[in-house]
């Protein structure tokens, strides 16, 4: 079974509860890594600038790790394993960019099951099972912010402004923390960063009805998407 988490991605699932962790063959690990570049440079020939720049700062430096883990539900039964793939949001510093690489590792588990199973998982006696379980933040979608690779924007949070009586700004966009820390290492207490933050606040009064359809526009979901104007933005 192939289920997703925000940062976390398990291929091959089937049970839950008691837990262990045993060591991974690095050949796996070396075949998964190389399986997933070479999709994403399949898929996507031409990146716009917010995808050159995930996959040169975060994914190519980063990757993700890969493990190999055991559950159970009594003490008497034996464990079911699964390959786990975990991207790390980088002590919350990277938070949206591990949020699209696991979306990315979603689609190219979609969309390489047959080669994932037969080639990859099943060499070594990794029987995967069906229908995958979906956990990822509940609606979130991405949008491309040029230099700073990408944005997250849940429409959800965005309905829920437009049907409260509340006048307060509220920020729908959210790009990876180490922007802010880097921007606005300087200002005092009081700042209200994301308000100042010139990518955000851009995002936030220009595209928030746009996103608000529930539609992902990073490059795999919407590679029509025009990303001129947002590939602009420079750090």
């Amino acid at each position: 079974m192939v289920g997703f988490g925000r940062r976390t991605v398990l291929i091959e699932q089937r049970d839950r509860g008691g837990f262990e962790e045993l060591p991974v063959d690095r050949r796996l690990q070396k075949a998964l890594r190389a399986s997933f570049a070479r999709f994403l440079d399949e898929e996507i020939p031409e990146p716009w600038v917010a995808t050159r720049i995930l996959r040169k700062n975060y994914l190519r430096p980063i990757s993700f790790a890969i493990y190999l883990r055991g559950q159970r539900d009594k003490p008497n039964q034996p464990y079911y394993h699964y390959v786990q793939l975990s991207f790390s949001g980088c002590a919350g510093m990277a938070d949206t960019s591990s949020a699209l690489a696991a979306h990315w590792a979603e689609v190219w588990c979609k969309k390489r099951t047959e080669f994932i199973e037969t080639e990859l998982l099943r060499p070594y006696q990794l029987e995967p099972t069906e229908n995958p379980a979906l956990v990822l933040e509940p609606e979130e979608t991405f949008i491309p912010a040029g230099e700073y690779g990408y944005a997250s924007f849940v429409p959800a949070k965005y309905r829920a402004k437009q049907d409260a009586d509340d006048e307060r700004p509220v920020c729908f966009f959210m790009v990876d923390a180490c922007w802010h820390e880097a921007h606005y290492a300087g200002l005092g207490d009081g700042a209200n960063i994301d308000f100042e933050f010139d990518v955000v606040n851009t995002l936030n009064r220009e595209y928030a009805e746009l996103m608000s359809d529930g539609r992902c526009r990073c490059q795999l979901c919407m590679p029509e998407f025009d990303a001129t104007r947002l590939d602009q933005f420079k750090v």
